[in-house]
């Protein structure tokens, strides 16, 4: 992929970088920050549903331009990255009663069984 054209580079990098941006606007709203060097975040002027969906969007159009890459290997990468984002994220929310197992989605959670 790095010897790739440079237009596919730079959606890359867009992509990686709204990536980074989706967390963050998830993070300042499960993390209840108002403030994110020196400015309002946008959970600070949104109801949380209005953080969240914006959020989820900005996860979407980022995956959207990791497929425009037209490189699957990347593109399922991308997925997995996002899937253990959003997990970790759970994890950290979600901390376990003393008698239950920790929240932990895998890869083998979703991979198809073979026939009996």
């Amino acid at each position: 992929m790095l010897g790739a054209p440079h237009d596919r580079l730079i959606i890359l990098s867009t992509a990686v970088e709204m990536l980074h941006t989706a967390t963050l606007v998830h993070d300042d709203l499960i993390d209840g920050a108002l403030m994110r060097r020196g400015n309002p975040t946008l959970n600070a002027r949104w109801s949380p549903p209005a953080t969240v969906l914006t959020g989820d969007f900005i996860f979407a159009r980022a995956a959207k331009l990791a497929a425009d890459t037209d490189h699957l290997p990347l593109m399922k990468l991308f997925a997995e990255t996002l899937a253990v984002i959003v997990n970790g994220e759970l994890t950290s929310c979600s901390p376990p009663a003393a008698d239950q197992p920790a929240i932990i989605i895998t890869r083998a959670a979703f991979t198809p069984k073979p026939p009996p």
